[in-house]
């Protein structure tokens, strides 16, 4: 059964059945019936998965961009450290451990 618009539906009807009075009531059943696409369920699956994007966003930033944040503070830690030069006696702790 191929899928027809609306013309064409109704040359059809209009061909097959001979009593006009049926032919306006179906159409007009066929037409308030199909012509206006209840779209809630569609709203409300678009912001369910708005809702999960934004989670699904959030942590991930949660997980790799605030990492990469400590690791640009240590470095700056490092490379503080880094800029003062060590003494021989400053490596090496009291109980003979690296400092």
């Amino acid at each position: 059964m191929a899928k027809l618009n609306k013309e064409d539906f109704k040359k059809k009807y209009n061909e097959r059945i001979e009593d006009v009075d049926l032919i306006t009531e179906l159409l007009e059943d066929v037409e308030d019936s199909f012509d206006g696409t209840d779209t809630t369920e569609l709203e409300t699956q678009i912001s369910e998965l708005q809702t999960q994007l934004t989670d699904v966003k959030q942590k991930y930033k949660e997980r790799f961009l605030q990492g990469t944040e400590l690791k640009e503070e240590n470095k700056q830690k490092e490379e503080n450290e880094t800029n003062e030069p060590r003494k021989f006696e400053n490596l090496f702790d009291e109980k003979g451990g690296i400092k």
